[in-house]
């Protein structure tokens, strides 16, 4: 059927936009040849579309060129998984839309039997999908535009055509009108500060290619007819908003699904944009105006559109738009929303008092709670969304107010996810004890009726109560009929409990129950108990209208809470308008855990509330059985899990702001204790003031880390996070950070200067001793391995600046995206940029050179080590100690690998001097040589200058020599130093030199 293909064709599109948002993440930088370097390495080889057009003469350009073939090479080689990544990217957008107009064809041409466009249009599911499919078109244009440059685009599609050819394409006409620049610069704002765009944009942009492939306009008509003047997901609870928001003041909150599509939609129709004022009215009245009125919309998990920018150049559009957006309307829906987010917390603060959220108040309170709820949401919705828009023309300009307004709303945002998780936890903990509870409700109602029925009896003598044969004949018909009782027939047995409840109204007026207080009183408890069992037996089964129709008519509340209230929640507590926006707001959460790290049990709540973004991704995924389903969740799941922890790692950094000053007292200022002390000295030796200090600082850590110790695993989409593992994770990215921080500013010297150098080496020493004591100190503390985690982590760090250096030295490079020591490469994008060439391990390496340079230094023997000419010791024991010490085995190590690339490399370069020199100038001289001596009864003509030219030749390769043998002799001799400390010798063996020359 048409609808299944249509449907298929919406997950394909779902899975495309998580692909794109994950993808342009990881474009390759200098294919925007951005700067003067990128543009002259790489602007003849990454080619736009021009080169279409004259091919031969670009390749001929390249291969001309020895040095533009090798990087050609060298840039397919690195970056060539993420070229054709990209290209299948495009090339599925592309198999996207053109599949989508051939099930249009196919529809209007009869291939479905008796299916036409106007019946799937008409179809409740055949609508939804087929509006779906357009706009998720849209946005993937849209996004793929503000994600990836125009011109990066054809660079790419360019780079991937002339490395697979032009039968890898399978149209290069349609791609290049998919893919080719728009002149949409998504970082160019104009002077009123909005995103520039230029003339007819992005309604050209998003018909050039459905245009040739030849989709109706007709049909975006038929769209536009469907999404402004119907309810279309009225039987997906997901996608409908409407039974979820019934009050008449959330319209536009309850059709911002459609809203969304629209916005997209008329861009493929721009005549009614420009032209049909009635149309674009009533879309603005139904949509975009009332109460809650938006004019941010968020069309697609949180990349907002502001309409009056968007629509500015549309005269219909525009006119439509006017009433919303004017300033009087602006503030007084500010000042609204505004004051409805101080009311929402007065009520969340009642609420969540302690003892105050129990299961009866869920029970009998269902409506208020979901009322409370969505008014939360909606308030935050819009501010969240408006706050964030430029255009918005607000009545206050003070920065200090608008930091306390913030924090006002995510103060909010926190308590309205802590009371939504646990209105979650009270509902579900209601639904999994609904037989134990209508067990129990049961046995006692039982048991009640059966005592009144023995009280009639009149044989007990203190009861006062006169014998009556009806009444006790009738209660005791009553405990069989509520034993009767099935829960799993909860129609009848709902008709009996209500039947039996009158009843026993009814019996009250009876003149020997009416005169007895105590009986009253028992039927009083026994008709409670009835209630109860009520509304257990109605937690499963509920209708979504009878919710309705109950908030609109203020009737009182039913406990029918399975449909209605979970999936009200699921629909009102969505968060995926708020993908971007809640970035705002991390550094105000930051803070919050800076001040009270317990606040994380709340944040907490709230991470869990932005997981819900995965649901409208994954409906239409999960619906078709499309195999995407696991990459999508686990791209928007890892994405929540990575902004949490962002947010979270503000305690490793306190921590170890903390630390500092650890470091310092155990390094610096705390003596060690000697074996014995005098008693006179003992309270000198206790150093009472720094151990106060101490203890101060571990416990202001232990607070910290305490917060997120007492969090529960929480299971982000389908990424599970751990506390322990969280706390664990950002200690060691932030023992990295400042790893590489000290180690970039500890091996700071000048070059020539081994005393400098020998300064920095112990300094740098004495504050990685003062980090791993201190990080050993507090792991009882933090519940971690500190040692363990010092050890591997100063190991990675070295190990990536070592993999990095070796880079110069290797054809195919691990770039640092590439490496496996990801922390250090994070740390080292973070890190502040070194004043010098090379790292901090490239800088120690060469130094080590210069310094044992023959011209500079005489290696002798006797001492182990070099010394300048006048005696002194220049690199020996002494400075190899301090290396060990600073850097550990691991950096002497990288020490002694670098040093061997680094002879291989002079190696190299001698080989490729030596085959140029002698298999050429100097062999043509040497022959030219030959043929001017013989035969030998003659003289040569001109001798001197032959055998000038020879010794020309011959110096050069001689010089090259020279240099060759002491560059390498240097370098294997402090290999050979460095390996007779590894093995804790002081000596170097022969055996051992051998080996390493």
């Amino acid at each position: 059927m048409a609808v299944n293909v249509l449907l298929r064709l919406s997950a394909r599109g779902e899975a495309l936009i998580a692909e794109l948002l994950r993808v342009s993440d990881h474009v390759p930088a200098f294919f925007a040849l951005g700067d003067k370097t990128e543009q002259k390495l790489y602007s003849d080889l990454l080619m736009d579309f021009a080169y279409l057009k004259t091919p031969a003469l670009f390749e001929h350009k390249i291969e001309s060129s020895a040095e533009l073939i090798a990087r050609d090479s060298e840039v397919w080689d690195v970056h060539g998984k993420r070229i054709e990544r990209l290209f299948d990217l495009f090339q599925s957008i592309y198999i996207y839309i053109k599949d989508f107009v051939k099930v249009v064809a196919d529809l209007r041409d009869g291939v479905y039997l008796q299916q036409t466009v106007e019946g799937v249009l008409l179809d409740d599911e055949g609508k939804q999908v087929m509006c779906e499919c357009l706009y998720l078109y849209g946005v993937l244009l849209l996004l793929l535009d503000a994600r990836i440059d125009g011109a990066v685009r054809e660079r790419i599609v360019v780079a991937y055509y002339r490395h697979k050819g032009q039968s890898a394409i399978e149209s290069i006409e349609d791609m290049e009108l998919l893919v080719k620049r728009t002149g949409y610069v998504s970082n160019v704002l104009d002077r009123n500060g909005m995103q520039r765009r230029p003339p007819g944009y992005p309604e050209e942009y998003l018909n050039r290619l459905v245009r040739k492939l030849g989709m109706p306009p007709a049909l975006v008509l038929m769209m536009i007819d469907r999404l402004r003047s119907e309810d279309m997901y009225s039987q997906i609870p997901l996608y409908s908003q409407i039974p979820s928001y019934p009050m008449p003041q959330h319209r536009s909150t309850a059709l911002a699904t459609q809203a969304r599509m629209l916005y997209i939609i008329l861009y493929f129709a721009p005549d009614v944009l420009d032209e049909q004022s009635h149309t674009m009215r009533e879309i603005v009245d139904r949509h975009f105006a009332g109460a809650d009125a938006y004019w941010v919309v968020p069309y697609y998990m949180g990349f907002l559109e502001e309409l009056p920018h968007a629509w500015e150049p549309y005269k219909a559009a525009k006119a439509a738009l006017s009433n919303t957006t004017n300033a009087n309307e602006i503030k007084r829906l500010y000042a609204q929303h505004t004051q409805n987010l101080s009311d929402c917390r007065k009520k969340l603060a009642h609420f969540l008092t302690e003892g105050v959220l129990t299961e009866e108040l869920c029970l009998e309170h269902t409506n208020d709670l979901l009322h409370c709820v969505r008014m939360c949401n909606v308030t935050i919705r819009w501010l969240m969304l408006h706050r964030r828009a430029r255009m918005r023309k607000l009545p206050v300009a003070d920065p200090e107010q608008e930091r306390r307004e913030a924090e006002m709303l995510l103060l909010v945002l926190m308590d309205t996810a802590q009371f939504e998780y646990q209105l979650r936890q009270i509902y579900t903990a209601l639904m999994d004890k609904k037989e134990e509870m209508w067990e129990k409700s049961k046995s006692q109602v039982v048991s009640m009726l059966q005592e009144l029925s023995e009280a009639f009896k009149g044989d007990k003598i203190l009861s006062r109560i006169g014998k009556d044969e009806q009444l006790q004949h009738w209660f005791s018909q009553l405990a069989e009929q509520v034993k009767l009782l099935d829960a799993s027939d909860i129609v009848q047995s709902g008709r009996k409990l209500h039947h039996l409840i009158a009843a026993l109204v009814e019996v009250e007026q009876f003149h020997q129950i009416e005169a007895a207080l105590q009986l009253k009183q028992f039927l009083h408890e026994t008709r409670e108990l009835l209630t109860r069992m009520i509304r257990v037996v109605s937690v499963r089964e509920s209708t979504l209208v009878t919710l309705c129709m109950q908030v609109l008519t203020m009737a009182p509340p039913s406990p029918q809470v399975r449909e209605s209230t979970l999936v009200t929640l699921d629909v009102v507590c969505d968060m995926s308008y708020a993908w971007l926006a809640i970035s705002d707001y991390a550094p105000l959460m930051r803070n919050r855990i800076q001040r009270n790290p317990f606040s994380v049990l709340k944040l907490r709540a709230t991470f869990l509330k932005l997981s819900s973004i995965l649901e409208s991704p994954l409906v239409r995924i999960q619906q078709s059985n499309s195999p995407d389903e696991e990459s999508v969740s686990q791209y928007y799941s890892s994405e929540v899990a990575t902004f949490m922890r962002q947010v979270m790692q503000v305690i490793p950094e306190n921590m170890f702001a903390i630390l500092s000053d650890v470091v310092t007292i155990q390094a610096n200022e705390l003596r060690e204790l000697p074996v014995k002390v005098e008693r006179d000295a003992l309270r000198d030796w206790a150093q009472l003031e720094l151990r106060h200090r101490l203890a101060r600082a571990t416990h202001r850590i232990s607070v910290l880390t305490e917060g997120v110790l007492t969090m529960q695993t929480t299971l982000l989409g389908v990424v599970k996070v751990d506390s322990k593992e969280l706390l664990k994770d950002g200690i060691r990215r932030e023992l990295v950070l400042q790893l590489t921080r000290a180690l970039q500013s500890g091996l700071s010297f000048k070059p020539g200067k081994p005393a400098e150098l020998e300064a920095a080496l112990a300094r740098l020493g004495t504050q990685l001793e003062g980090f791993r004591l201190a990080l050993e100190y507090i792991s009882d503390y933090v519940k971690i391995n500190g040692l363990q985690l010092w050890q591997e982590e100063l190991a990675g760090v070295l190990n990536f600046y070592v993999e990095q250096e070796r880079n110069a030295f290797l054809k195919k490079k691990v770039h640092s995206w590439q490496s496996t020591f990801t922390l250090a490469a994070e740390a080292a994008n973070l890190a502040p940029p070194a004043a010098f060439e090379h790292s901090f391990f490239g800088r120690l390496v060469r130094e080590l050179l210069y310094l044992t340079a023959p011209r500079r230094a005489v290696y002798a023997e006797a001492l182990g080590g070099w010394t300048d000419p006048t005696g002194k010791e220049v690199v020996g024991g002494r400075m190899l100690s301090l290396l060990q010490r600073a850097l550990g085995r691991g950096g002497l190590r990288g020490i002694s690998s670098t040093l061997g690339f680094m002879v291989a490399a002079q190696l190299t370069r001698f080989v490729a001097v030596f085959q140029v020199l002698v298999q050429g100038e100097l062999m043509l001289q040497l022959d030219r040589l030959h043929e001017s001596l013989v035969p030998c009864s003659k003289l040569a003509e001109r001798p001197p200058q032959l055998f000038a030219n020879v010794a020309k030749c011959g110096a050069q390769l001689l010089a090259e020599l020279h240099t060759t043998v002491w560059r390498c002799g240097a370098a294997q001799l402090v290999r050979a130093h460095v390996a007779s400390s590894l093995l804790g010798t002081t000596e170097i063996d022969c055996h051992l030199l051998h080996s390493i020359l």
